[in-house]
């Protein structure tokens, strides 16, 4: 992972904490989930397409197009991809926290219905984890404050479909990025992650998993499938050049 990142390593998670503390002290987990799930003036495509961007199948097809090019990005995005996963589900079974169609009577409902293992979100973590570890192989500020923002509003997209509560929101933002760190500390250490064979076995991977969203994989907010496959279409273009570049490399 690149050094001298300054307030871009560590800024986010402590951010995404403090919001946690305040959120607990001033009891307002509930007010807030009501106040954004009841914009009815956004429409359901909306937070559907802005939802599927914390999808862990979208981001591997996002990902794609840096097989064959930047080949310490792809190591360092499945190695914090397991760290984030293992953390999110360590976390859920160890906090028991219902979702809000379980709690309260009345609300906006995008997708499935589900009602437990709220805690915490696994499309903040995702998205979170994804733009951090782009964040830290840019070094331009532009780029890094647009995917933070993207990422922001993926998550208060989870209360908008009606999903998750501000609380697992906000962890998940900070589970994510420090799952990035974590991830890109470890995979430098994977030598062996960035070896011809191991560039080519992670792009098949990805090419499977993008090849999946034109066909078999399911978001389960069919609204959004238009931009499933669009997203699906562009990364196979785009990634094309590296990999016939990795195909034909010996």
């Amino acid at each position: 992972m690149p050094s001298n990142l300054g307030p871009w390593t560590w800024a986010p998670p402590l951010i995404s904490m403090l919001l946690l503390i305040v959120l607990w002290l001033t009891d307002s987990n509930e007010s807030l989930f009501i106040v954004i799930n009841q914009q009815r003036h956004i429409p359901d495509l909306a937070w559907s397409s802005l939802i599927i961007l914390g999808d862990s199948m979208i981001l591997f097809a996002v990902a794609l197009p840096f097989c064959g090019r930047r080949p310490e990005v792809i190591r360092a995005v499945i190695v914090s991809a397991i760290v984030a996963a293992l953390a999110v589900r360590g976390l859920k079974w160890l906090v028991v926290e219902m979702r809000p169609v379980a709690v309260l009577e009345t609300i906006h409902i995008i997708g499935p219905s589900l009602r437990k293992s709220s805690f915490p979100s696994g499309h903040a973590t995702t998205i979170f984890t994804f733009v951090a570890i782009i964040c830290f192989y840019t070094s331009k500020r532009l780029y890094r404050v647009l995917l933070v923002t993207l990422a922001v509003l993926v998550g208060i997209s989870r209360l908008g479909v009606g999903a998750h509560w501000p609380t697992d929101v906000v962890a998940g933002a900070a589970i994510g990025w420090a799952s990035a760190i974590v991830g890109g500390i470890l995979s430098e250490r994977w030598e062996g992650g960035i070896s011809l064979t191991a560039q080519r076995i992670l792009a098949l991977f990805l090419l499977i998993c993008t090849m999946s969203l034109l066909g078999i994989y399911d978001t389960h907010y069919p609204q959004a499938n238009p931009m499933q496959y669009a997203i699906a279409i562009a990364a196979l273009i785009f990634a094309t050049p590296g990999l016939v570049r990795l195909a034909r490399t010996h």
